[in-house]
């Protein structure tokens, strides 16, 4: 009750967290749309079939990773500038701002690389590089009172980890036997999965019990 009554209060800032998670929705919608273009190219399925094939590891990585970067950003907004009024950075605002409209642009960039093969998660290893410095800068302004592994860092380390496995597997996987791509799209796949387990909380509140009368 409380945090919707700051909500209401602040009319200012609302419309400010509003616009941005619209301007994100929106490039995000482009981009699925146009990674989705790109792939079902072709007048049948006797062409389409062969470039589905063609790109579907990097096409289930892009799906597994839009779907948390998409829900966290949202819920990074609402926590950090709605719920709880008080404590957020005008700052850190502005760097949501710059960050995720670059990150929205990579995944819509995203969509004219995906027929490259594994030169594709490039681009997917620069959304989660410039999510790692997103992370670093929104815990130090707006969760430097906070610990536990409820808040932006925990995805600065998630992000760390994959980058490293990523970069061994992209550098020295190649080989007759294993597909460097697969190798990748599984460990996004899993990427997401642990970042869903760590952030259940986050993403996921509790609705705030009712006072109940006596």
């Amino acid at each position: 009750m409380e945090s919707n009554k700051r909500v209401t209060e602040n009319k200012p800032l609302t419309r400010s967290v509003d616009s941005l998670q619209k301007i994100y929705a929106v490039i995000i919608g482009l981009a699925i749309a146009r990674t989705t273009q790109e792939v079902v190219q072709g007048t049948n399925w006797n062409e389409i079939l062969p470039r589905i094939q063609a790109t579907a590891p990097a096409l289930l990585s892009f799906f597994f990773l839009i779907v948390p970067f998409y829900h966290g950003m949202n819920r990074h907004l609402d926590y950090s500038y709605l719920e709880r009024v008080p404590q957020h950075s005008k700052i850190g605002l502005i760097m949501d701002f710059i960050f995720f409209s670059l990150e929205a642009a990579l995944f819509f960039l995203f969509a004219d690389t995906i027929i490259l093969g594994k030169e594709s998660f490039i681009v997917i290893a620069l959304i989660l590089g410039l999510d790692i410095l997103w992370g670093t800068f929104a815990t130090l302004l707006n969760y430097h009172k906070e610990s536990g592994k409820q808040n932006p860092f925990a995805w600065v380390k998630i992000n760390i980890v994959t980058l490293i496995f990523g970069f061994f597997i992209y550098v020295y996987g190649d080989n007759p036997v294993i597909d460097v791509r697969w190798c990748l799209a599984v460990l996004l796949v899993g990427r997401t999965i642990i970042d869903y387990y760590m952030m259940m909380d986050f993403y996921f509140p509790e609705e705030p019990q009712a006072p109940t009368g006596t």
